[in-house]
């Protein structure tokens, strides 16, 4: 040790206390965030691998409610439709007789993830698919992807006035997805990764390579936490929907007209051209029960003004007594 103008040197068994400047640099820290979004994205990648897999589905478990009437839920289900209606049929679903449960054992699948529950249900090769409410494109819904909601603007893949989430297959059973959300259903296309059909095609040299290709399977979803799946059996259609309207309650008759043919008129219509187009009905021997008249028929239309255009109806009360 020494004295006066000269440092103390410390002993090499002394501590040394350094002060180190951790402040990170743009440098380390756009590594710290590329590597962290390296991870993101492969557990989001494995994630979304398991949900595009069957082998990633759990099985539905279904029960026997009624005869000819099967029921599974998985998940948490908001409102239940079949709250608000009557009950069941009971006595009506028995008096139709029983029928067998219409998939094969361990055919059909769930799938919950954080945003949607999905269901995944059989396809037969020459199997078709009918109804999910009103749509004017076709009969048969296999080949197609829906939206089930109400929209005026659409008219079409689900987007109508009345979309419902029941359909009938032509192997004699129905499905209702029973949930209060939209639903989005595949019928028959979209395919799994470890999906068996169709057998995979080389984009590069295979001729038949579909942009869409067909599936065989039909996979509704809903933004939710779960919901339940119908299944109604029949021998025919129409005793599908028979069991389908006794569990709903049964409803009631309509009026005769509300089951006939209707017919709507161009918006422009006048009273003359509604007369000619009844006359030209029955000149072809064409059935018409009700027809139809565009917000034409008033003064001023959206917003509607509900009174009789003096121009295309100058005398409604003589018009509306000659339909008679």
């Amino acid at each position: 040790m020494t004295t006066g103008s000269q440092n103390i040197k410390p002993k090499t068994n002394q501590i040394q206390i350094f002060k180190v400047d951790m402040t990170p640099t743009p440098k380390k820290q756009l590594l710290k965030s590329k590597f962290l979004l390296i991870a993101l994205i492969a557990v989001g990648i494995h994630g979304y691998s398991q949900n595009t897999m069957i082998s990633g589905m759990d099985q539905l478990q279904w029960e026997k409610i009624m005869p000819g009437v099967w029921k599974a839920s998985f998940g948490t289900m908001g409102m239940n439709a079949f709250d608000y209606v009557n009950p069941p049929k009971t006595d009506a679903i028995a008096a139709l007789g029983d029928v067998a449960y219409p998939f094969h054992k361990d055919s059909t699948f769930s799938l919950l993830t954080p945003n949607h529950a999905t269901v995944r249900l059989p396809l037969d090769e020459t199997e078709n698919i009918y109804g999910l409410g009103l749509e004017f494109d076709g009969i048969n819904r296999r080949g197609n992807v829906y939206t089930l909601k109400v929209d005026h603007y659409g008219g079409t893949k689900g987007y109508t006035h009345a979309p419902v989430p029941f359909y009938i297959s032509s192997k004699g059973y129905g499905v209702l997805i029973n949930s209060a959300q939209r639903v989005k259903i595949h019928v028959g296309v979209g395919n799994r990764k470890d999906s068996k059909v169709p057998a995979p095609i080389d984009r590069t040299t295979g001729k038949n390579w579909p942009a869409r290709p067909m599936s065989d399977a039909v996979e509704a979803s809903v933004q939710g936490t779960g919901f339940e799946v119908y299944v109604f059996g029949g021998n025919t259609p129409l005793e599908v929907v028979q069991r389908y309207n006794l569990y709903s309650g049964g409803g009631i008759l309509p009026p005769k007209w509300g089951l006939g043919f209707w017919h709507r008129m161009h918006t422009q219509s006048s009273s003359d051209d509604v007369l000619k187009e009844i006359e030209d009905f029955k000149e072809h021997d064409f059935p018409l029960e009700v027809i139809g008249l565009e917000p034409g028929w008033q003064n001023f239309a959206y917003p509607c003004s509900f009174d009789w255009s003096e121009t295309r109806f100058p005398n409604p009360e003589q018009f509306v007594q000659s339909l008679d």
